[in-house]
């Protein structure tokens, strides 16, 4: 078996890349004994093999953990592939190598200043096996040459450092101590980790904003997946479908019982303080209503809005928000392609400003246009200066995809999948 006959071998499983490496020479790290930071044990070993498991994520507000899942799946792939390679006649060892190090050091990703690494064309949205291999003249597997072709994009972006619900993540980059998935491998987690949850077993909030991940789409939960991990199921005790899809090493001693009673006792609380009407979306030509100099300068006038609608009514929609019976916003959007929209014009009348309406006003129109209009992708700008719309822009999921800084423009461009 050649290089090209193990990569092959992988794609068949389920792997999306397989990195030919040398293998690690690291000083061993006693506080984590479990990795094979060096070959000592191991003088046959010529190379490291690194396999990729790209996934998609479930939509940000989904509780269900999609890397969890993937990584199970990834790990009985992995446990497959070996005994085929070794069928095979390779002398191979599953063994848990420095990925991250070993990633970063030889060109296959970029690290990041959340602690995690982005490969290019799957951002951080991947799950790593790893494999020692012993070459022989049968098996002529040599370490390969990589390097990585996309843009450090740390240096000029916030949004990790932003959104990190536990504020792990600052100028000086990732503070482990911080993190709340450092406190979440027993079967217990302090308040307060309980209290700012979002996901089970882990948090993705970091990953949800990477602009690196900016193009990776959303996948629904299957419905086997969605069944294992509804809430009354799991707080009633019952837990076991959802731990074998996760892998049952990390579910022990009642975590996703605990988690789920935590969740449902979240809700019930967040219900009992608000009842919210929901928001509705009705077609449109025009923006009836008036904003104040500095904020109307931000958007199209109201001739030209009536204008791009009248000429473009294939292409171009205009909606009133109404909350109840009240008018209280207005949105335009193009399609510029098949299932992509562009969001065009934004904004919430005065008297309801400052109330928190224009955020969830606008991730329910994003849902509405995922549902009604099949949409997959939404895209917008903002004007350098306009912080409100940044800030409401990240709080429903737009990252950063390029900054437009030229005499006459001065913009950055923003993406989000639906």
């Amino acid at each position: 078996m050649d290089t090209k006959e193990l990569k092959t071998a992988a794609r068949e499983f389920g792997f999306a890349e397989a990195y030919v490496l040398p293998p690690p020479d690291y000083a061993p790290n006693e506080n984590e004994p479990s990795i094979v930071w060096n070959t000592d044990e191991y003088p046959w070993a010529t190379a490291v093999c690194l396999l990729l498991w790209a996934y998609r994520p479930y939509p940000a507000d989904c509780r269900i953990p999609a890397y969890y899942i993937e990584s199970n799946r990834s790990y009985h792939a992995s446990v497959a592939l070996a005994r085929r390679l070794e069928a095979e006649g390779l002398r191979i060892k599953r063994a848990e190598v420095p990925i991250k190090q070993l990633a970063v050091r030889y060109g296959v990703a970029v690290p990041l200043k959340s602690s995690l690494i982005s490969v290019p064309g799957y951002g951080t949205r991947t799950v790593f096996q790893s494999m020692l291999i012993g070459a022989d003249e049968a098996n002529p597997i040599a370490p390969e040459t990589y390097s990585v072709s996309e843009p450090e994009l740390c240096s000029s972006c916030r949004a990790c450092e932003k959104a990190c619900p536990a504020g792990a993540i600052d100028g000086e980059g990732y503070h482990l101590e911080r993190c709340m998935r450092y406190y979440m491998d027993g079967a217990d987690y302090p308040d307060w980790v309980y209290a700012i949850q979002r996901t089970h077993l882990g948090c993705e909030v970091c990953q949800q904003v990477c602009p690196h991940n900016a193009r990776i789409p959303c996948a629904s939960p299957p419905e086997e997946v969605t069944e294992a991990f509804g809430l009354d199921r799991l707080a009633a005790g019952f837990t076991k479908a959802a731990r074998l899809l996760v892998g049952k090493n990390i579910t022990g001693h009642g975590k996703l019982q605990k988690e789920a009673l935590r969740f449902a006792s979240r809700g019930a609380d967040e219900a009992d303080q608000k009842e919210e009407t929901r928001m509705e979306f009705t077609a449109s030509r025009e923006l009836k209503f008036d904003l104040p100099p500095e904020q109307a300068e931000m958007l199209s006038s109201k001739e030209t809005i009536k204008k791009v609608v009248e000429d473009n009514p294939d292409t171009v929609m205009a909606f009133d928000i109404y909350e109840g019976a009240d008018l209280i916003g207005f949105v335009l959007v193009h399609r510029f392609e098949e299932k992509k929209y562009f969001l065009w014009d934004y904004a919430i009348a005065p008297r309801f400003q400052n109330m928190g309406k224009g955020t969830r006003a606008l991730r329910e129109f994003m849902g509405y246009m995922k549902t009604v209009h099949g949409a997959e992708e939404m895209t917008t700008t903002y004007i350098f200066g306009n912080d409100t719309a940044k800030r409401i822009y990240e709080k429903v999921g737009f990252v950063e995809t390029d900054v437009v800084d030229e005499p006459d423009c001065h913009e950055v461009n923003m993406a989000v999948r639906l």
